[in-house]
């Protein structure tokens, strides 16, 4: 396939690679010399500018890929020709929108570079999105439009042949805090006997002295329990492991426990370890750094994967941080407020750094749906939930792509306010299987 254009940009070049390289599967020349365009060759062509040219499938650019720089967007939302929503509409071509401005602009995450109300943790929130504004955050949009633009190339060529993603489901989860009640500092064990006791409630102060003499196990250490619960994806599952204490909102356990660090060997040895950095580590190098060093030396592997604590993100910086500490995947890509796909896409992607318009190393997992968010956030049911997460799973099944969860060990727990929320699990990896 040739591609022409006037302006050949990284930010065009980070678009092509996505959408054909990794999404479609195939390969691509880009030129900006007309000359190169021969009426009698039979290579399909995408004209990607304001010229007409020949009979060739054409999308009018709508300036965005040309431009260095950021400035504020007015995006109008309009529904497509088949019924999703799509924005940076134009007047010409064969489809009516430019899909390379607006898979950018989503995937780059632009509008979060802008001024912005960040929420209690200083955090971009859903409600500040154009996906959550024109109500579509539950749609894998870029994966929708992608899969329209293969049909209509297709139609446009017939001998041209695109491959559409597969379907996949990526299992991962959160240790926050492995352990309801052991493994604590003293007077963090002793406050929650006082605590319980205080409140006349004689049946927890029996269930915390039977875990702490080991008449009954631990609630919330469930990794004995994930083989079996995830079932044919457990070989797939990545587990993020909490490693500093930045803030009240960290770690309680002291790394320096030897059951901690055990936890930390076993789970290493079965699956795939990553890092949770720490609750202020997302604009700190050296926090990262220090927290991935201590898995390092316990796990005896690199460790290059991480999901940041609470979802704590802010562009371009803590991506730049956790390149220069190693990381090449992070897995922090969703909001903690809603569910569904803040970058408009279920499909990985590299980190486009705007400030220095380049495409890095740093590969971006977007997840879709979180237990938290569900239950806190939302406040759903444990039904209700189910039937959240069917869309959503149904939306990428419909587009291809990769569905990813997150959960956490304590919510595997059916325990105290978890009580019901395996079955969602369960759920949700049975409707994941193809």
């Amino acid at each position: 396939m040739i591609i022409y254009t006037q302006h050949i940009t990284n930010r065009l070049m980070f678009v092509l690679d996505l959408v054909f390289k990794r999404m479609l599967d195939i390969h691509y020349t880009v030129v900006n010399d007309r000359g190169r365009l021969t009426p009698d060759d039979h290579t399909p062509v995408i004209n990607y500018s304001p010229e007409l040219i020949g009979n060739y499938f054409r999308i009018r650019p709508y300036g965005l890929l040309s431009e260095t720089g950021l400035r504020m967007y007015e995006i109008k939302v309009k529904d497509g020709d088949t019924g999703i929503p799509v924005f940076f509409t134009t007047d010409e071509g064969d489809i009516p929108f430019d899909i390379f401005s607006a898979i950018f602009y989503l995937v780059s995450r632009y509008e979060e570079y802008l001024p912005f109300e960040a929420d209690k943790h200083n955090r971009f929130p859903a409600r500040a999105s154009v996906a959550w504004k024109n109500n579509f955050l539950d749609l894998p949009v870029v994966n929708y439009w992608v899969k329209n633009l293969a049909k209509e190339l297709s139609s446009f060529y017939p001998g041209l042949i695109l491959k559409l993603p597969r379907f996949s489901y990526q299992p991962t989860i959160d240790v926050d805090q492995a352990w309801a009640v052991k493994n604590k500092p003293f007077i963090k064990i002793a406050g929650g006997l006082v605590k319980d006791a205080l409140k006349g409630n004689a049946k927890k102060v029996r269930f915390r002295l039977d875990i702490l003499s080991g008449k009954s196990d631990d609630p919330f250490f469930t990794l004995p329990e994930w083989d079996k619960l995830h079932d044919s994806f457990a070989d797939k599952l990545k587990v993020f492991i909490l490693a500093g204490n930045t803030s009240c909102y960290d770690m309680i356990v002291s790394p320096e426990n030897r059951n901690w660090q055990q936890m930390v060997k076993t789970i290493s040895l079965k699956y795939q370890a990553g890092l949770h950095p720490s609750y202020s580590s997302h604009k700190k190098e050296s926090a990262i750094l220090r927290e991935k060093q201590l898995l390092e030396s316990l796990t005896g592997n690199p460790v290059i994967i991480s999901r940041q604590h609470f979802l704590k993100l802010r562009f371009p910086d803590t991506f730049r941080n956790l390149l220069k500490s190693g990381i090449r995947e992070d897995h922090s890509m969703s909001y903690p407020d809603y569910p569904g796909f803040r970058a408009g896409i279920a499909f990985p992607f590299p980190f486009y750094d705007l400030e220095k318009d380049i495409s890095t190393e740093l590969m971006i997992y977007p997840f879709a749906v979180m237990d938290r968010t569900l239950k806190d956030y939302l406040g759903l049911t444990p039904s209700m939930a189910i039937e959240k997460i069917e869309k959503l799973i149904n939306s990428v099944k419909e587009t291809g792509g990769l569905f990813i969860s997150v959960w956490h060990n304590d919510s595997l727990s059916d325990y105290d306010e978890w009580k019901g929320w395996k079955s969602v699990y369960l759920k949700m990896i049975e409707l994941c299987k193809i």
